[in-house]
């Protein structure tokens, strides 16, 4: 009963829409120049595949494909006059996930990002002007696009949101935010959607971060978001949830690769 009403409360605080900001401040000010992602692009359809998984071992032994995403992670360094909101997040976004890709590549092999000392929280990848974590750039992020920026940053691990292969960029940026949201939750290993049970099976990510996600109402969300056959069930948020283990092994691409 007592989980029924907090999703009925989430219900109604999904009237607001769904796109706002869940959080007022950010920890990144400055930015940098709106970028090319055509580089970047062409990195990620190289060595990412359809399920989002990365050819670690392959990329780490490129030592020109090493070069072209140092140049890509440099083009975020200086600070420059303030792009347009969209180009900001699409350079959140790619800054991310260039910025783990390379941690991850600097260790390989290695069997978790968890392996890797500070991987989310030292400050040492330079973002418009100064040093960032990667928390401070997932939580600038998602202070300055909502909900729907949690689906575009991958944490180099199997139970994340798949890695697109395509850079972001400002132009069409929401319309590949609901791209991205739509190809996470039609991942079956990711959510289990149980209609003859009430039951959702989600990521312990949406238990993590549930207050973003409650913002814009987790039954509203999940009813715009997961496949076709399931939203009429889950808009009227009669389901329980339950959260699936978190899987922290690195998103390797070749099975058996990944291990010290």
């Amino acid at each position: 009963m007592a989980g029924d009403l907090k999703i009925a409360a989430a219900a109604l605080a999904g009237a607001a829409f769904l796109a706002v900001p869940v959080r007022a401040e950010t920890p990144v000010t400055a930015f940098p120049a709106a970028a090319d992602s055509a580089e970047w692009t062409t990195l990620l359809s190289k060595y990412v595949d359809g399920r989002g998984l990365v050819a670690y071992a392959d990329w780490r032994g490129d030592a020109e494909d090493r070069k072209r995403l140092r140049e890509v992670i440099a083009g975020f360094a200086e600070a420059a006059p303030p792009p347009p909101p969209d180009a900001r997040l699409a350079s959140l976004f790619n800054a991310y996930n260039a910025f783990i890709i390379e941690t991850v590549l600097d260790r390989y092999p290695v069997a978790s990002i968890r392996a890797i000392p500070g991987a989310f929280t030292a400050e040492t990848h330079r973002f418009g002007g100064r040093l960032c974590s990667l928390d401070e750039i997932e939580h600038a992020a998602v202070a300055l696009g909502g909900y729907r920026a949690h689906a575009a940053m991958v944490c180099a691990s199997r139970s994340c949101p798949p890695l697109d292969r395509r850079a972001f960029a400002a132009e069409g940026l929401s319309r590949r935010l609901d791209e991205r949201m739509r190809a996470w939750l039609a991942r079956p290993d990711l959510w289990q959607f149980e209609p003859a049970e009430n039951l959702v099976r989600a990521p312990r990510y949406l238990d993590w971060y549930r207050g973003d996600f409650e913002r814009a109402g987790i039954p509203r969300l999940l009813s715009e978001y997961a496949p076709a056959r399931f939203r009429g069930w889950l808009a009227r948020g009669a389901f329980r949830l339950e959260y699936l283990d978190y899987d922290w092994s690195l998103n390797d691409r070749t099975a058996g690769r990944g291990r010290e």
